[in-house]
């Protein structure tokens, strides 16, 4: 069985955990809640923005450890706080925004034991896509209905 790197709380805001090829890695669930409840007051889930990046960026091999790291850490988010939302955009800077909604579409499938509901968003322009997608339980109490038009009702201007 595949077993995810330990991870520990850097005391300031972020995880942190290395892989087996001693690359360090971060990870963050920034508290966005008032962002969400100033745009969506009818909403009483704790809203999180998830980040995710290596100390160094550097060519290495697929390490499923590091999916299977990442989807632990999120679903002990969910499992402790059930009625929170996880809100991650992929990062468009280095132009492989694309390559990282597929590899987050790819995790989720992989490691969702049906209790966690995914939305995504996508908007483009000339210069830019962004990928956006939103997680929480499916028994949340403020109800998909309710998440689904708050999170498309957020947006994604690229104006």
């Amino acid at each position: 069985m595949l077993r995810p790197y330990s991870y520990k709380f850097d005391g300031v805001n972020s995880y942190v955990f290395y892989t087996s090829s001693k690359q360090k890695y971060f990870f963050q669930f920034l508290d966005i809640t008032d962002l969400y409840y100033h745009l969506n007051p009818e909403l009483t889930s704790n809203v999180y923005e998830f980040f995710f990046f290596p100390e160094k960026t550097k060519k290495s091999k697929t390490d499923p450890r590091i999916a299977k790291t990442i989807t632990i850490a999120i679903t002990r988010l969910l499992k402790k706080n059930p009625n929170a939302i996880i809100c991650f955009t992929c990062d468009s800077d280095d132009r492989k925004e694309d390559s990282r909604k597929r590899l987050f579409q790819k995790w989720f499938r992989e490691f969702n034991t049906k209790s966690i509901v995914k939305l995504d968003k996508s908007v483009s322009s000339d210069e830019i896509s962004l990928h956006r997608s939103i997680i929480f339980m499916k028994h949340n109490i403020d109800g998909r209905k309710n998440i689904e038009h708050a999170f498309f009702k957020l947006g994604l201007d690229l104006e």
